[in-house]
């Protein structure tokens, strides 16, 4: 959901017909300043992203860079506090894999109990436009997109990896991994 509001976000800046960029950056900072009156956090992040690149030299758009730092560093503990805990993955073609969330890593643990992997989260705390405030670096170099949906399920999305250069290169059709909380 908050994709393709990001994406209708992207799709209308791009396609509005005789609107300058002003009046549309203009109206993304306008409708991300009513969804914060709303608490609709998520969406006011997306509109605010969008002012942001349009242009992001001008005064609205450094307002709205500002605006959207403070709303990362909002929605990622918001959703720090949601993903702590123990997760079971709900994948019926994998091995009963368990994640164990805390304040400051992601363990992970095999069906035996025994920990196959533990992760840093380390943000990724680049500006781009499909960048996501809950993305993590991953020591093998791959980024994962990280977050709640409308049915409490845990999804971590692979969505891009690090290449040797040290640029970001996000990528479609990653490996989607989904979890149940169990305590």
């Amino acid at each position: 959901m908050k994709k393709a509001i990001l994406i209708l976000s992207m799709i209308s800046i791009f396609c509005a017909k005789g609107q300058t960029q002003d009046t549309l950056q203009k109206k993304s900072y306008a409708s991300a300043m009513e969804r914060l009156k709303f608490n609709d956090l998520d969406v006011a992040y997306n509109c605010f992203k969008s002012a942001y690149f349009i242009n992001i030299d001008n005064e609205l758009g450094k307002r709205s860079l500002i605006k959207l730092d403070s709303l990362t560093i909002v929605l990622r503990k918001k959703t720090l506090e949601k993903i702590k805990g123990i997760w079971k993955n709900n994948d019926s073609n994998l091995n009963s894999e368990i994640l164990i969330i805390s304040d400051d890593e992601i363990c992970f643990y095999d069906c035996g109990k025994e920990i196959t992997k533990v992760e840093k989260l380390n943000f990724n705390n680049k500006k781009a436009i499909f960048t996501y405030y809950f993305e993590l670096f991953f020591s093998e170099k791959k980024i994962w997109r990280i977050f709640i949906n409308k049915d409490e399920t845990l999804t971590l999305y692979n969505c891009g990896f690090v290449s040797e250069d040290g640029n970001i290169m996000i990528t479609n059709h990653g490996t989607t991994l989904n979890y149940k909380k169990i305590k």
